[in-house]
């Protein structure tokens, strides 16, 4: 009986409410969300207007697709091709994975050891954790869009230098209350 009690005690579940999240982690940090919460157990509410719901900024490389893809296949094709075939399908090829991971290898820097490094000045004990070599972050939940209708911009302009006007509770207010 005590052991069926503490099995209970796992199986409690809890509806999540996010609002103004940033995207949590890759594809299949999603998949395994959405498969956990799915049926209205997370949703995420989102100004249209906001900007802090599209970041960290993302960029999918070859690498982020599964095994099974056209990548690891490119590569395989590419191998069996005679050897100046395969030079050129090769820099056609690097075209267009290169570029993807010079921005992943540059945020990895810029926002990550660099970061770290500012961090470590207030909590000398931080330790900066090894970095996922991507940069492919996805939104997850049932998403509740607010779209601004006309007069948003009236009450909420944005001339000014407040960049996190659209991300305060003022203009989520106002938007919940339009619907």
């Amino acid at each position: 009986m005590r052991h069926h009690k503490r099995l209970n005690l796992f199986l409690n579940r809890f509806k999540t409410y996010c609002s103004v999240a940033p995207k949590p982690g890759n594809l299949y940090f999603a998949y395994s969300y959405e498969s956990t919460t799915q049926d209205g157990w997370a949703y995420n509410v989102i100004n249209a207007a906001d900007w802090v719901p599209q970041t960290p900024f993302s960029v999918q490389m070859l690498d982020d697709l599964p095994e099974v893809s056209p990548g690891p296949l490119m590569e395989g094709l590419i191998k069996k091709q005679p050897f100046f075939k395969r030079i050129i399908l090769n820099m056609v090829y690097n075209s267009v994975r290169n570029p993807s991971r010079k921005v992943v290898k540059r945020y990895q820097k810029l926002l990550g050891k660099e970061m770290a490094k500012k961090i470590k000045t207030y909590l000398p004990d931080y330790k900066a954790p090894d970095y996922y070599n991507s940069s492919n972050y996805v939104r997850t939940g049932t998403s509740i869009v607010l779209y601004p209708k006309p007069g948003y911009g009236q009450k909420f302009p944005n001339e000014g230098k407040d960049m996190m006007l659209h991300h305060s509770f003022p203009p989520y207010l106002y938007l919940l209350n339009q619907e």
